[in-house]
C-alpha cells in the first residue's frame, strides 16, 4: 500500500500486534541486495542438494521434488551447471510433469524454441484437463 509516492509502507503482523513499517524505496531495494547478496545462499543449495540425495535413496518421488526445488535455487543463482544436473536427476527419479514445464521455461527463456518444443511436447503427453491442454496446444503453435 502506497501512502504517497515516495513512501511504501509494509505490514507486519506479530502475534495479535499489527505494525505499519514505513519504508522508502531506496530502503527496499538495500534490503534486496543485501538478500541477494547473503552467503548463506551458496551454504543452503548445497544442504539442499544433499538432503535430495539422501532423500532419493529413500523415496524417489519425494527426492525428485527436492531436485526439483535445488534446480530453481541454482538457475536462480546463476549456478546453470547444477540447476541442469539438478533436473536432469529429478528427471530420472520421476516422470511428473513440473520437470517437463520446468525445461520448457527454461528453454523458452534461452531462446532454444527447439528444446522448448520437445520439452512441450513432452508435456503434452502428461496433461489431462482439456484447458491446459488447448493453452499448450496453443503455446506450441506459437512455438
Amino acid at each position: 500500500m502506497y501512502e504517497d509516492e515516495k513512501t511504501r509502507t509494509n505490514i507486519v503482523q506479530r502475534g495479535e500486534d499489527t505494525a505499519a513499517i514505513l519504508r522508502t524505496p531506496a530502503e527496499i531495494e538495500a534490503a534486496a541486495r543485501a538478500t541477494a547478496s547473503d552467503e548463506s545462499w551458496p551454504n543452503e543449495l548445497t544442504a539442499l542438494s544433499r538432503n535430495a540425495k539422501q532423500l532419493s535413496e529413500r523415496d524417489a518421488t519425494r527426492g525428485a521434488l527436492l531436485f526439483g526445488a535445488v534446480s530453481v535455487l541454482a538457475q536462480t543463482m546463476s549456478e546453470f551447471d547444477a540447476a541442469r544436473a539438478a533436473l536432469k536427476e529429478a528427471a530420472r527419479l520421476s516422470r511428473e510433469r513440473w520437470i517437463s514445464t520446468i525445461r520448457r521455461r527454461r528453454a523458452w527463456q534461452a531462446r532454444d524454441f527447439d528444446k522448448a518444443l520437445e520439452a512441450a511436447r513432452e508435456e503434452l503427453e502428461q496433461v489431462g484437463e482439456p484447458r491446459e491442454r488447448v493453452a499448450l496446444l496453443i503455446e506450441v503453435a506459437a512455438l
